[in-house]
Order: structure tokens, then sequence, then C-alpha cells
């Protein structure tokens, strides 16, 4: 194999040379595919689920359960996190309390700054700004410049090219923030479908539910799912949450909608496993999702949960 390169690197090389054009065969899985060790250690949770009142405390339960977040973040560390938090209703977006608990563990471990990915919805940060505490650990987060670049997939099924922030490449861990609730197309959005929150609109997220010739967002849902996956095969996240505290159970993605409140976090390694375990808050299993499935398919994860240790605690 060529001798690897870093993520900012790669970058720069892209920016002058087009990043479609450098780096080929399996090179870019060995770059991209996260950083983290999935393997967990002795007494080490797979799966953590944590029930509480309190999200902020359950979040740092929850990642204390999958090894603590040293285990992901070291000092000097630059930390990129996507939250859902793009909606208007309720239990369409992930809890604020649960994105600072992330924020402040990443301060603790040393981490040189932590990058939200993207915008969220207005209004979204409201209650954490009047909390003394959660504003304290607000005022630390960055966000990005929302600057693009166009990444090749060399083993995408559809989805060849993808215009993908270029922050997700550049920082040296990402974690995915995601939200349980089900969806019109794929009938489940997690850590998978969060994804697409970090890749531009024209042409990567059309080409995804447009692409195959469907005139409607959710037309094609096997071309999404396919898409999806592929996507994931930029970068997979070296820590996975869920927020499944509140979430809508019906009219998914964008709501309103039902909403049902088991007051779970879900931390893991492995997103296909963590999304496999929560599409159950829907009645669902992971085979039963195409994109699941196919993100499986791609070795992105294991989607056979029986097979993982799972910790579940009640704080």
């Amino acid at each position: 194999m060529d001798q690897p390169i870093n993520r900012r690197s790669f970058i720069k090389t892209a920016a002058a040379m087009g990043a479609a054009t450098v780096v080929g065969g399996g090179m870019i899985d060995d770059l991209l595919a996260g950083t983290i060790d999935s393997t967990p250690a002795a007494g080490m949770a797979d799966i953590a689920v944590v029930t509480g009142a309190d999200y902020f405390a359950s979040t740092i339960k929850a990642v204390e359960l999958v090894g603590g977040i040293k285990r992901f973040v070291s000092k000097g560390s630059r930390v990129a996190i996507l939250p859902n938090a793009v909606c208007k209703y309720p239990g369409t977006n992930v809890k604020p309390e649960i994105v600072l608990a992330v924020v402040k563990m990443c301060n603790d471990a040393g981490a040189r700054e932590v990058c939200s990915l993207k915008e969220t919805a207005e209004g979204y940060w409201r209650r954490a700004a009047e909390d003394k505490m959660l504003s304290t650990h607000l005022d630390t987060l960055k966000f990005s410049s929302q600057k693009f670049v166009t990444v090749p997939i060399p083993r995408g099924k559809k989805l060849k090219t993808a215009d993908i922030v270029k922050d997700l490449l550049e920082y040296d861990l990402y974690i995915t923030i995601a939200i349980t609730k089900p969806n019109a197309g794929l009938g489940f959005t997690g850590g998978l479908k969060n994804l697409m929150g970090a890749s531009a609109y024209e042409p990567t997220n059309r080409f995804c539910h447009f692409g195959s010739g469907s005139k409607g967002w959710y037309d094609d849902p096997s071309h999404l799912s396919q898409c999806i996956a592929d996507l994931n095969l930029i970068r997979k996240p070296d820590l996975c949450l869920t927020d499944a505290t509140e979430f809508i159970t019906t009219n998914g993605p964008f709501g309103p909608g039902k909403i049902a409140s088991p007051h779970k976090v879900v931390a893991g390694v492995d997103v296909v496993a963590v999304d496999s375990y929560c599409s159950a808050f829907l009645g669902l299993t992971g085979p039963e999702i195409e994109m699941i499935k196919q993100a499986y398919n791609h070795g992105l994860g294991k989607m056979a949960i029986d097979t993982l240790k799972i910790s579940e605690v009640t704080i």
C-alpha cells in the first residue's frame, strides 16, 4: 500500500488537485475509516444504555460504560461532532444537554477544540443558554465554516463521490450524535443517516434522494439507503451517541408527531450496531432496515446485536 497520509494533508492535496484524482483503490478507506480501536477491553460494553431524567448525566455515564472519553479523546486533539438538531418540532432534535455533555467531556479530556459540523435549528440553544452550567460548555463550542470538498468513494455502489464538510476530514475525531426517530422512506433515522448532515445538498444529498430518477424525496428508498451506506464509507465515527430520551414515533423525520419518552441515552463505537439497537425503539430490527443492512454489507459494523455486550443501567 502507498504511504498513508493524514487528513490535513489529504485536504490540502485535494484542494490543489481535485479530490477525485487524489486517492485510488482502498487507500481512502484506510485514510478516513476512523482512528479508534473498536474492540472493547475486558468489562467494557459494546453498547451502553442509560435511563434517567438527567440527560446530561446519562450521556456522561453512557460514555463511561464504553470506555470513558479518554478512550477516544487525547490531550490536544481536535474533535468534530455532528448533532442532529435542525428540525423545529419536539422529539425531532437531539437534546442540547446531550450535545453539551459531549463538549464538556472532550474539554475535560484536554481537547484543543470541539467543532459542530452543522448549525442547529433556530432557538435550539435557548434553554442551554439560560442554564449557567450548560452555557459554560456552549461558550467553548465552535461551528464549522461549512466549506466542502469533493471526496471519491471507490467502494460506493451508487454514490461514487460526495461533497462533504472538509472539517469532517481535518479533525482528529468524529463523534456522531443522532436521534431515534422514524423516517418516511428509510423507516429509521440514526447515526448512519446523520452523516447526510455533513454533506452538501447540491449535488450529494439531491443525488441520494433523486439520483435514480425518482420524483419525490422518498420514492426510491432502496437507492437512498445504498447512497447513505456508501456515504458512510468516507469516515466511520469514533464514538456514536443516540438520543432516545424523547422522540417522535410518527410523521418522521420532520414531525410533528406522537412522542415516546423512554428517557434513554445510547452509546457505542459501532454505528451499525448502535443503529440496529436503537431501531427497536420503533419496533424494528436492523435487518429490516435496508440502510443498516447495506452498511453491514460494506463491513461498517455488526448488525446482530445479540452477539454484543450491552450494558443497561438506570441513574
